[in-house]
Order: structure tokens, then C-alpha cells, then sequence
């Protein structure tokens, strides 16, 4: 018998929404604004920092990443979920603790008082129930997958790797929390925030998106498929991410390794860089130097009549989506870049002759230029089709969020690159750019949030269902 799945569950893009354009994207601008203009936020810069990087983390990318996953992977394993009720519960206990985390920082920075200490733990709670019980419901269907669904074989590795990482960074960011909330001094120990987030880059937007991408970027995309060794590079890419993480992680509880441990880290970093630029060569995204996985079908018969004579060069669709390859080229641009200064930063730190990257704009490479670039690329694409939506309400605007999130992540990151110029010129026309960068940033999701609510409550007659 045919298995029975759950529907896409839309609160987790209605929610990753409006938690990236508020407390995320929405307090960029500020601080943007507050490091090229001299906008001073005063004391409230430290919580604003911790509100805005949590949110960002664990409300836009994190939720994006839930709510495709609960639908995309029952169907690649086979497996309906277990319990086809508790992602709305998921949602709603990430949501929550989103937003108490928020409220408590706030109100803990202007009164001090108890009562915040103990909703800022009782937070960190909350996420830590999300978070485990969506590991929980994704491991059922990986583990019960059934041998005849090649779809999720390959990527396996991956998939079980990103959920050790959902386990390890909702223990490091959700009980240092809880912690905090019990002690007498700062409310958060920001090292232990940033490991936490560098799990959740490392160990789950990296693997989930390159699971994704392997096996969805040759039907999207028409790339080849993937006939390289899938399974060994998670292998060698969980082993270089060891090797970088471990070193930073003992240094947070004080363990004297020295030297020995920051060569350790730079070689896992050197071998992170490495297999990236490895990754995007076997995608052949960038390059398009491989047949694609259609090369000698072009004269099958097409199984379902289509509404138009001739598809896009190189693309399954017609236009009806956008150009979503757009932020998808860019992502991986941003990717491509990320890797290259990975190599160079572990060369810096082996050789001692060169300075190594600074860790926020790398951050900021990974979650801004390849997380947030991919969602503006892949949501418009792929969302529409889990609710049976034959194409978007307004296709040109996904060019438009393109161009303003590309452009709010140069901004981003130029002004660093600009900070090594002889001359002072272009160092304050980058600082102002990056002022700007904020403002770019909350555009380009607002133009994806319009895009995606006008066209999912468009009148029925408009889906596939009907």
C-alpha cells in the first residue's frame, strides 16, 4: 500500500518569516546603522547582538531548515512520520522560546530583576524541547528507512550528522542558557554562543544543504547526477569539522594543549576548505561542464502533458518560479569564497606570516551568503510546489530579493576587505555601504515573504490540487 504522508506544515515559513524580519534582518538595520554611522545603542548593544544572532540562527535558518525537512525526508526514506501532529507543537516550542529568550534579554538589560533570569532559562528549555523532539521524528524515518528508496542512501551520512549537530548545539546553546539564568554574573557567556552556532553551521546547515543539493539540484537545475563517492566526502567532511571544532571547544574550558592545538585546528580547517572547493567542482553548479542527468532522454515522451512547448535552457520549469537559480549561484559563490578563506586563514595560522580572516565575516559567509542566499533561491522554488501551488504570484520579484540580498551581503563584507586599502577613500565609502547592508538584508526577505504569502493564499482555483 501506498504510504500516507503529512502535509507541509506553512507555520514554520510563516514563522521563519516574521522572526527573521523582526528580531533578525529588523535589528541588523540597527546595528548596521550603529557601526557605519555612529547610531549609538549604548548598554543595549550586547543584547541586541545576542537577540538578533539567535534569531537569525535558530528562527529564520533553523526553521526553514525544520519544516522542509519534516516533509522532504518521510518522503525520501518511505517512512511517514511517526506522530504526523508534533511539528506544529516543534514550531511552536522554537517559536516560544525565540521569543521569551528575546523578551528576557531586554528585560533582564533595563531592570535586572529575577523574574527575567528565570524566563530566559525557562527559554532555553523550551528550544532544547523543540529541538530534541524534531531529532527524534527525523531519526525514526532515517532509521526506518526502507531499502528500496536509493533517494536517501546516499545521503545518509549527512543526515545523521546534521541531527548529532541539532543534539549538540541545542545542548550548548540551551543549557549554557540555563546556567546563566543561575548565576550572579553576565547573562550569557558569549564564547559558548558562538560554539553553539558554529555546530549548527558546521553540522547542520552545511550537511542539510549539501544532502539537498546532491539530490535535488539535478532535478531543479538539470546538473549531472551524483556519481562520486556521496558518502565518503560526509565522511571526510565530519572528520575536518572535528578537527577544527574540538581545539575550540577545549579552549572554552581552559585545557592546556598550546600550540598543539591551535595545528590541529588549522589543519581541520585547511582540510574544511578543501573539501568545499571539492564539493561545488562535483556539483558542477558553478562550472556546468558535466552532461546533465537528462543527456539521452531528451526523445522520451513526456509522462504528463506540458502547458508550454519548450522549458528554459538547462531548466525543468518555464519561468513560473523566477530565476531562483539566481540566489542559488550565489550562494555557492558565497560558499566557493568561504573555503578559500578557510585555506587561506589555516595557511595564517601554520605559517605565522599572515593574518587569518576574521571569524564574523567568515560567520557571516556561511549564514548570510550561502544559509540566507540559498532560502531566497530554493523557498520560492520549492515551497509552492509542497502546497500544490502551480507558480508564484509575482516570478520577477525573486530577481529583486536576489539582487537586494546579494548586494546586502557585499556590502557585509567589504568594508573588512577595504580595511587593508592604502588609502582612506574607499575603507568610509565601504563603512557607509555597510550601514546599508541592514537595511538590503531586511528587503530582500520582506520581497520573499510578500512573494511567498501572495501566492500561498492566492484563490484555489490557482494550485495543482485543484
Amino acid at each position: 500500500m501506498r504510504a500516507t504522508h503529512a502535509g507541509f506544515n506553512s507555520a514554520f515559513v510563516y514563522s521563519a518569516l516574521a522572526l527573521a524580519l523582526v528580531p533578525g534582518f529588523g535589528l541588523a538595520v540597527g546595528l548596521a546603522m550603529h557601526l557605519a554611522f555612529g547610531w549609538s545603542l549604548g548598554r543595549w548593544w550586547p543584547v541586541v547582538v545576542q537577540i538578533h544572532g539567535h534569531a537569525q540562527v535558530f528562527g529564520w535558518l533553523a526553521l526553514f531548515i525544520m519544516g522542509v525537512s519534516l516533509f522532504f525526508l518521510p518522503r525520501f526514506s518511505g517512512v511517514p512520520l511517526r506522530f504526523p501532529s508534533l511539528p506544529r507543537w516543534i514550531c511552536a516550542l522554537l517559536v516560544l522560546g525565540i521569543l521569551s529568550r528575546s523578551i528576557a534579554l531586554f528585560w533582564f538589560n533595563a531592570a535586572s530583576a529575577p523574574a527575567a533570569r528565570g524566563l530566559f532559562g525557562f527559554s532555553a528549555l523550551l528550544e532544547i524541547a523543540a529541538i530534541w523532539l524534531y531529532v527524534a521524528l527525523i531519526y525514526l524515518s532515517i532509521r526506518r528507512a526502507e531499502s528500496r528508496h536509493k533517494a536517501i542512501r546516499a545521503v545518509r551520512p549527512y543526515l545523521a550528522g546534521a541531527l548529532l549537530g541539532w543534539v549538540l548545539c541545542g545542548a550548548v546553546v540551551g543549557i549554557s542558557a540555563v546556567l546563566a539564568a543561575w548565576s550572579t554574573g553576565a547573562l550569557f557567556d558569549q564564547g559558548w554562543n558562538l560554539l553553539g552556532i558554529d555546530f549548527f553551521t558546521g553540522l547542520v546547515l552545511l550537511p542539510v544543504a549539501f544532502a539537498f543539493s546532491i539530490r535535488t539540484f539535478p532535478l531543479y537545475l538539470r546538473l549531472p547526477a551524483a556519481r562520486w563517492p556521496v558518502r565518503l566526502f560526509a565522511m571526510l567532511y565530519f572528520a575536518a569539522f572535528a578537527l577544527e571544532i574540538i581545539p575550540v571547544a577545549v579552549g572554552l574550558v581552559d585545557f592546556p594543549l598550546g600550540v598543539r592545538l591551535q595545528t590541529v585546528h588549522a589543519l581541520g580547517r585547511l582540510c574544511k576548505g578543501v573539501l568545499l572547493l571539492a564539493l561545488i567542482w562535483h556539483l558542477d553548479l558553478l562550472t556546468r561542464s558535466k552532461s546533465p542527468w537528462t543527456a539521452g532522454r531528451e526523445g522520451d515522451p513526456p509522462a504528463v502533458p506540458r502547458l508550454h512547448p519548450v522549458p528554459r535552457s538547462h531548466f525543468p520549469d518555464y519561468g513560473e518560479f523566477g530565476h531562483f537559480e539566481w540566489p542559488v549561484y550565489m550562494a555557492y559563490i558565497w560558499l566557493l569564497a568561504a573555503g578559500l578563506c578557510e585555506i587561506y586563514s589555516a595557511v595564517a595560522l601554520l605559517s605565522g606570516a599572515f593574518i587569518a580572516f576574521d571569524a564574523s565575516v567568515l560567520r557571516h559567509m556561511y549564514l548570510g551568503g550561502f544559509g540566507t542566499l540559498l532560502l531566497l533561491g530554493m523557498a520560492p522554488r520549492m515551497v509552492p510546489g509542497f502546497l500544490g501551488i502551480r507558480h508564484l504570484a509575482y516570478p520577477r520579484l525573486v530577481a529583486l530579493s536576489f539582487y537586494l540580498g546579494g548586494s546586502a551581503m557585499l556590502f557585509r563584507v567589504l568594508p573588512y576587505l577595504l580595511s587593508f586599502a592604502p588609502t582612506a577613500l574607499p575603507s568610509r565609502l565601504a563603512t557607509h555601504l555597510f550601514g546599508l547592508s541592514g537595511v538590503l538584508g531586511f528587503l530582500a526577505v520582506a520581497v520573499l515573504a510578500v512573494n511567498l504569502w501572495t501566492s500561498m493564499h492566492r484563490p484555489r482555483g490557482l494550485k495543482t490540487s485543484d
